[in-house]
This record gives structure tokens, sequence and C-alpha cells, in this order.
């Protein structure tokens, strides 16, 4: 049975968030909130500064998938949704710090690698790959693609 990346955490959803805003300090943080859904965590939003303005993001943490998966596969520490939870969490931490080192190298920018989570519209939290999911019809000339 393989183990999936970051599935033997113990660290809570809030914990790790506190690590993201912490890392995200490191590369001017403007703003930083937490977002819940039924009372538990379920994202974060924050601004990042550059060139003299903030640039506003809204990552969601998607743990439902993740809990799917090891239901299904019966994995060997994902036992509970709650533990699920922490995983995904992790999993974003290391996501994001891994897109940071890019930036740091000059390979990508910040707008490049977070552009589907960029906020477009502040008022209503709209995100650019929301919008992109509210035209797909459009996009794909009327038709849905088949799933």
């Amino acid at each position: 049975m393989k183990t999936l990346y970051m599935e033997t955490t113990n660290k809570e959803p809030e914990e790790t968030a506190g690590e993201i805003q912490k890392f995200l300090k490191g590369y001017n943080l403007a703003k930083f909130m937490m977002d819940y859904e039924a009372g538990e965590i379920s994202g974060v939003i924050f601004s990042i500064s550059k060139g003299g303005r903030e640039i506003p993001f809204k990552l969601p943490i998607n743990h439902r998938p993740l809990w799917e998966m090891a239901q299904a596969r019966q994995t060997k520490y994902i036992r509970s949704e709650a533990q699920a939870r922490r995983v995904a969490w992790r999993q974003i931490l290391r996501w994001i710090q891994s897109q940071m080192a890019l930036i740091d190298t000059g390979m990508v920018e910040l707008e490049e690698v977070f552009l589907p989570y960029m906020i477009i519209d502040t008022r209503k939290q709209i995100t650019v790959f929301n919008q992109y999911q509210s035209n797909l019809p459009s996009l794909t000339h009327g038709k849905k693609s088949e799933e």
C-alpha cells in the first residue's frame, strides 16, 4: 500500500495555516485571512505586495477528494476526514513553498503560478478560476466537455 504525500502528518489545519502565513511574510505579505465553512477552516485569502500594488489571492483547500480517495483505497494513515483535512493542508503548504522557490529563482512570476487563485472581484471574492469555470460552456462553443 503506497503512502500518500504528507499522509502521516499530525499538524492541525489552523497550525498549518499559521505556517503558511509565517512563510508568506518573507514574500511581502500584505494581508492574510482564513476562510471557514461549517466551522472548519477551508482556505486562506492573502495579498502580496508587488511593484507598489497588492495582488489578492484566494486559495481554497479542498480535502474532500483526498478523503474519498483514501476511503476507496483504504490508505494506511488516512482513517478519518479530519486526517484528510490535515494532509490536504500540509500538501498545500508544501505546494506554496515549492512555487515560491520557483519564483525565487526567476523561473516563474508570482502571477504566473498563482493566477487561478488571483481575486478579480474583491467584493464577491471571485477568482480567475471561478470566472473561467462560469464561462466554460462559452469557451467550448456552448458544449461542456465529456466528463
